[in-house]
């Protein structure tokens, strides 16, 4: 069980008729905590440029695989270079280089690499389709580790393919299924390599619209390797990794203008374990929008 505050500043300034910077700063105090001992983080400092049908990111930045609607990775310890080149209204295509904390990959972190000794090294590219209805995208990531092996497969890289695809049926009903695969997680004589999420979605809350709200249904299942940073909030099994495979229910609603609150809950079994013990859990929270 874990609770927080969580305090979040965006800044942005206008550098010129090209370029902005951009910032994100985060402070959180901790549960039964009468004040917090922690200093603000800096999750992201980037300068962004903009030339017509080409943009470019350039620091520490968010990083997502638009293409398995963050399967893969939703990660903000991203420091390096990301450029995207959209040819048309309907395709955008993109290229992300970039080193990474290994602190903040369950993968590295659960299986005891000290991330003071070395960062890990991040290339990807993806390609993606939007016409309305239809969403579709293919991506290719590479995560290395230098000097160090990589746990379970004594290799020092692993690398994964992604995709996905979503059908919107009308304004308020969205479906979409993501898949990716990955170097293999082996655990005796099995093989975890793939990962996937079904997920069906109706409308939203807009934190504009009091008394707006959405809900949502989803099926996954997780490989640490295909899902090494997942952007869901139900993600790690008894060895911190990203192992769980089950069901996941949301709804979210706006209660007044700029407050929005959401809860979801987690009904799955860790995949790694050979009893499949059952792993159930709950998430909530409150946003002040401001």
């Amino acid at each position: 069980e874990t609770n927080n505050v969580r305090l979040r500043f965006e800044p942005s300034i206008t550098i010129n008729e090209n370029w902005t910077g951009h910032a994100r700063l985060d402070y959180v105090v901790e549960k039964d905590e009468v004040r917090s001992s922690n200093d603000v983080s800096t999750e992201w400092v980037y300068a962004e440029g903009n030339y017509g049908k080409a943009s470019v990111k350039l620091g520490r930045f968010n990083t997502f695989s638009d293409a398995s609607h963050g399967l893969v990775t939703d990660l903000d310890s991203a420091t390096g270079i990301e450029v995207q080149y959209a040819p048309t209204s309907n395709w955008k295509v993109k290229a992300t280089a970039a080193r990474l904390s290994v602190d903040d990959i369950d993968v590295l972190t659960a299986n005891q690499i000290d991330g003071e000794e070395e960062a890990a090294t991040y290339f990807a590219g993806e390609i993606n389709y939007t016409n309305g209805k239809w969403e579709a995208g293919v991506g290719y990531h590479r995560v290395g580790l230098g000097t160090h092996s990589l746990p379970r497969i004594n290799e020092d890289t692993f690398q994964v393919a992604d995709a996905g695809v979503a059908y919107a049926f009308d304004k308020n009903v969205k479906a979409s299924f993501d898949y990716a695969r990955a170097t293999d997680w082996k655990v005796n004589d099995d093989s975890h390599k793939d990962s996937y999420n079904v997920q069906v979605s109706y409308k939203g809350a807009d934190a504009a619209d009091k008394g707006s709200w959405g809900a949502s249904v989803a099926y996954r299942s997780l490989s640490p390797y295909a899902a090494f940073t997942a952007t869901y909030d139900h993600v790690s099994g008894f060895d911190g990794v990203a192992s769980l495979k089950g069901w996941e229910i949301g709804a979210d609603y706006a209660f007044a203008k700029n407050i929005v609150a959401t809860a979801k809950y987690f009904n799955s079994k860790d995949v790694l374990l050979n009893d499949k013990d059952k792993v159930t859990g709950v998430w909530s929270r409150v946003d002040f929008l401001f």
